[in-house]
């Protein structure tokens, strides 16, 4: 899951976001 990376963020919420489109442009929900 995206909520492990998001402890080693500083902002968790403004990098899950990012990593949410990634995601989406790679075609996968969730690489974790």
């Amino acid at each position: 899951m995206l909520q492990n990376v998001s402890s080693h963020f500083p902002e968790p919420r403004l990098k899950l976001a990012q990593n949410q489109a990634f995601d989406t442009k790679s075609g996968r929900t969730d690489s974790m």
